[in-house]
């Protein structure tokens, strides 16, 4: 009898299944291999980007310090620039109340005196404060004020009887200027020093003499 069915279909061989199942596991391996070599390419790449991203956000982070820097230079060079030409200005300032203090005396001996060489004296003077004001010079208002170290000399005590005057400035001998809030001469000035009311002497009789 012969092997092949009636309906004249074939049926495969054992070797040929074999064949078939070999050549399914072979592709199988060469698909994994593949997905796994793609695995591996996606993991370098990732790697590759994140080592950029850490190296843009470096590079970001140092650009930013540069501009910092750059800006803090800019503001360190433009105080120390100011202080040296407030420093300069005080030092033309002081030379300036020099002079206007010896006119301030020359006017001072010559109040009553309105001919045309005072009257150019006082001229002179009122220029000089102008100068002085464009400066920024500002003059120091002390007289009934606390008397401050910071702001004047004491050449001079006062007494006063009045306890709420203590220590307070009474008169002014020169005048003091500040040039923005450094005080570039501190004035000379009297203050007030509280001394209490001594006691009568008493009489002979051993109690204060009236007055007649």
């Amino acid at each position: 009898m012969s092997d092949q069915p009636q309906n004249g279909t074939s049926v495969p061989s054992p070797n040929a299944s074999a064949e078939e199942g070999t050549r399914a596991e072979q592709l199988e391996r060469a698909v994994e291999a593949d997905l796994a070599g793609l695995h591996e390419e996606l993991g370098k790449v990732r790697s590759e980007l994140e080592l950029r991203d850490r190296r843009i956000d470096e590079l970001a982070r140092a650009y930013s310090g540069l501009l910092n820097d750059q800006k803090e230079y800019r503001s360190r060079t433009e105080r120390e620039k100011e202080r040296v030409l407030e420093a300069e200005r005080g030092k033309i300032a002081l030379h300036l109340l020099q002079v206007g203090d010896e006119i301030e005396r020359a006017l001072a001996s010559a109040a009553q005196d309105q001919g045309p060489l005072a009257q150019g004296v006082r001229l002179i003077h009122e220029g000089l404060a102008k100068t002085l004001a464009s400066l920024g010079l500002e003059r120091l208002k002390l007289v009934g004020t606390p008397f401050d170290p910071n702001l004047a000399e004491a050449l001079d005590l006062v007494p006063t009887q009045e306890e709420a005057n203590d220590g307070q400035i009474v008169a002014e001998l020169t005048a003091g200027y500040r040039l923005g809030e450094r005080v570039v001469r501190p004035a000379r000035v009297r203050v007030a020093r509280y001394l209490p009311a001594q006691p009568a002497a008493p009489g002979p009789n051993g109690a204060a003499d009236a007055q007649s």
